[in-house]
C-alpha cells in the first residue's frame, strides 16, 4: 500500500476523532448520559460515575467516513467492515442498557456471546468461501485448516472482544494497547505482502485511538463504551482471521489475554476454595488496590505491549 494512502488515512481518522469526540462529550452531558459503576468495582472509580460514556460511536463514524472517501481502497472489504460494525452494535446494545435501564452489567452474558458466535460464524463462513483457510504457524510455515478454519475464527474474534472490553477499565488503557498491537499486524502484513490494503485500515485505527486517547487518557472526560472495547477488539480479530496470524495474535495480544486468565483463576478459585488469588480482577484492578496509580499501570501495560510486540515481530521476520 502506497505510503501516502496510510499517511492520509491515518490523518483523516485521527482528525475526525479529535473533532467528532469534541463534539460527542458536549451532546452527551447536555442529555446526562455518563457512565454507571458497578457497585463492586474500584471505590477510587466511584468519582466517574456520570463520566461521559459511548464514546466508541465516533469509532464506527470514522470507519464508515473513511470507507466513503476511500472506496477505491477499502470496498473490496466491504463484508469484514459489516461484521466489525455488528460487533460495535452489540457494544452499543450492551451501553444503551446501562445508561437507559440503568443496569450497570448491561446485556447478560449469554446474550452477548450469542450474538458474538453469529457474527463470528458469519466471518468465519467468509473467510471458508473465499479461501482464507490457512493460520500462520509460531515455528514457521502455514497450515491449511479447511472448514475447521470457521472454528478457529469464531473462537479468535469472540476471544478478542471480550479481551479488550476486559482492558477497557483504566483511562487510556485499551486506546494504547491496542494501538501498539495495530501498529505490530501492520509490520506483519508489510512483511508478507507490503501492498496490503489492511496496512491501511490499521492506521486508521491508530488514527482513531490516539486521537480519543487527547480525551480518553487519564484523567477521562470520556469513555469508549462497550461500543468501543468490541470495536477494537473485531477491528483487530478480523484482520488477523483473514491473514491467517490468529496463533500469533496469542502472544501479541498477551496483556489481553492475561487480563482474560486472571478472571478465569478468580473465579474457579473462589468458586473451588472460597479463596480470591488476586485482590481484584481483571488484574489491572489487582495492581490498582496494591496502590499504583491508573496512569503508570496504562503505560505499564503498554511499554509491556511494545516489547511483546517487538519480540513476535522480529521472530516473524526471521521465519519469513
Amino acid at each position: 500500500m502506497k505510503l501516502t494512502d496510510i499517511i492520509l488515512i491515518f490523518l483523516w481518522n485521527f482528525l475526525f476523532t479529535i473533532f467528532a469526540t469534541h463534539w460527542l462529550i458536549s451532546f452527551l452531558k447536555a442529555r446526562s448520559i455518563g457512565q454507571k459503576i458497578r457497585e463492586e468495582g474500584p471505590r477510587s472509580h466511584l468519582s466517574k460515575q456520570g463520566n461521559p460514556t459511548m464514546g466508541g460511536i465516533v469509532f464506527v463514524a470514522a470507519l464508515i467516513t473513511t470507507i466513503l472517501i476511500f472506496r477505491n481502497i477499502f470496498f473490496e472489504y466491504i463484508t469484514l467492515w459489516l461484521v466489525i460494525v455488528a460487533g460495535a452494535i452489540t457494544g452499543f446494545m450492551d451501553d444503551w442498557i446501562k445508561v437507559l435501564k440503568h443496569r450497570s452489567l448491561g446485556l447478560r452474558a449469554r446474550e452477548k456471546l450469542a450474538l458474538q458466535f453469529l457474527f463470528s460464524i458469519l466471518l468465519g463462513w467468509w473467510c471458508y468461501s473465499c479461501g482464507y483457510t490457512f493460520t500462520y504457524l509460531p515455528w514457521g510455515g502455514s497450515l491449511e485448516l479447511g472448514w475447521t478454519k470457521i472454528i478457529l475464527v469464531s473462537l479468535c474474534w469472540v476471544g478478542s472482544l471480550n479481551a479488550v472490553n476486559f482492558t477497557d477499565g483504566l483511562d487510556g488503557l485499551a486506546s494504547s494497547t491496542t494501538t501498539v498491537v495495530a501498529i505490530i499486524l501492520a509490520g506483519f502484513l508489510y512483511i508478507l505482502n507490503p501492498m496490503d490494503n489492511l496496512i491501511g485500515f490499521l492506521f486508521a485505527v491508530v488514527g482513531i485511538n490516539l486521537g480519543f486517547l487527547l480525551f480518553n487518557g487519564y484523567p477521562a472526560s470520556i469513555f469508549m463504551g462497550d461500543i468501543g472495547s468490541f470495536f477494537l477488539g473485531a477491528a483487530l480479530a478480523t484482520v488477523v482471521v483473514v491473514r491467517g496470524l490468529e496463533l500469533w495474535f496469542i502472544w501479541l495480544g498477551l496483556p489481553f489475554v492475561l487480563e482474560v486468565i486472571s478472571v478465569i483463576i478468580q473465579v474457579i478459585s473462589f468458586k473451588m476454595t472460597g479463596k480470591r488469588v488476586f485482590r481484584m480482577t481483571p488484574i489491572h484492578h489487582h495492581f490498582e488496590q496494591m496502590g499504583f496509580p491508573e496512569v503508570k499501570i496504562a503505560r505499564g501495560f503498554t511499554i509491556l505491549t511494545i516489547i511483546i510486540g517487538g519480540v513476535g515481530l522480529y521472530l516473524f521476520l526471521l521465519l519469513k
